[in-house]
């Protein structure tokens, strides 16, 4: 069984704009076998999109391509 890191554990976050430019980050707390965590994007520009990219308990990089609506 692979987990991405132990329940409770925090991981730090970066969200970046397309041109990777003026990056937003964050620390987000991970719950066993729960895959929805929410995120606050608020802050960011409407219509865009962004990178979001979190590390793993073993240095693997996870990155999720997303764009916000109206």
């Amino acid at each position: 069984d692979y987990a991405v890191a132990s329940s409770g554990a925090v991981v730090n976050y970066t969200i970046y704009p397309w041109n990777r430019q003026s990056p937003t980050s964050g620390t987000m707390t991970l719950q066993d076998k729960f895959n929805q965590i929410d995120i606050d994007v608020s802050s960011l520009s409407k219509n865009t999109y962004y990178t979001l990219e979190f590390k793993a308990n073993k240095g693997q990089k996870y990155v999720l391509k997303f764009k916000t609506q109206e």
